[in-house]
């Protein structure tokens, strides 16, 4: 419930134009929820550490905004995280040209599509697609793909849940339209956790990553942390606002994106990124397995 009502309330905050107080008041009160509630929720699950014989992976997670009209910004921020995998969240085809020209010699796994769907993955190192998992529409939710490197292997699922955004159109429908919302990416991530699990024996180290749309205070965070640790609150103790960033302003007010492990694996560096043009911040991390 706590999710629905500061939505409401930021919802309204808008619509009636408060004063900045206000808004500075609201901004730190939501902040300090969604804290204070995620807290108790945050690594129920522990992931082991990595075995003697491990290597390291720099990974860049990014919703990039397939509606942005600064594209070149973002390729610069992607160019400069110098990471080793890449995964994007809302490629169009447009960025799919624009990111092909960009980046060269790397192993692609895009799905492009005209709206917010789209995912890609570009990697340094040999990766083997396994599975898309699509939404009821036939869209793509998730790409499940294995990454090698010095004879290791890292299943990934690469995620993108539906958006509530909807929701926020109506005041008067908005808790049962994001009720429903809650409900489908329930149903998206048990799909996704289904086939992981299938998946365990062959690839005991695993991450979810990309943009979950879900705050930390919602019951799916909760769910997530009895299978997955959040790698993110590894190394810092608060959850890490990436949405909406505003290049000017650069004060996210909520967490939808995430770094999610299970298996043998260490959080070397994990941060949000600042900078590019879109509407979310960037997550770059070392992760060691």
């Amino acid at each position: 419930m706590i999710p629905f009502i500061c939505l409401c309330a930021w919802r309204v905050m808008n619509i009636r134009k408060y004063d900045l107080w206000l808004g500075i008041v609201f901004t730190l009160s939501l902040m300090a929820t969604v804290g204070y509630v995620s807290i108790k929720h945050v690594n129920r699950y522990k992931i082991s550490n990595p075995e003697k014989r491990s290597t390291e992976l720099r990974i860049l997670s990014y919703n990039i905004y397939f509606k942005n009209q600064h594209p070149h910004q973002v390729v610069d921020l992607i160019e400069g995280a110098n990471a080793d995998v890449i995964l994007l969240q809302e490629v169009t085809p447009m960025w799919s040209d624009l990111l092909k020209k960009n980046m060269t010699g790397r192993f692609v796994e895009e799905i492009p599509q005209n709206t917010a769907h789209g995912l890609g993955i570009y990697s340094n190192y040999p990766i083997t697609l396994l599975e898309v998992i699509r939404n009821r529409h036939g869209l793509p939710i998730a790409q499940l793909f294995r990454v090698h490197k010095q004879g290791r292997d890292l299943l990934i699922a690469h995620i993108h849940l539906t958006s509530p955004a909807g929701a926020l159109g109506d005041i008067k429908s908005f808790i049962p339209t994001y009720r429903r919302n809650a409900q489908i990416r329930e149903y998206q991530y048990k799909s996704i956790l289904k086939s992981m699990n299938k998946l365990g024996e062959k690839y005991p180290n695993q991450l979810i990553i990309g943009d979950l749309n879900t705050l930390p205070a919602e019951p799916l965070y909760n769910e997530v942390c009895t299978n997955w640790q959040d790698l993110y609150r590894v190394k810092h103790i608060l959850p890490g606002p990436t949405f909406p960033y505003v290049h000017k302003i650069n004060f996210p007010l909520l967490t939808l994106d995430y770094f999610f492990g299970r298996g043998g694996m260490a959080v070397q560096i994990i941060n949000r990124v600042s900078g590019g043009s879109s509407d979310h911040l960037a997550i770059e991390a070392v992760i060691k397995f």
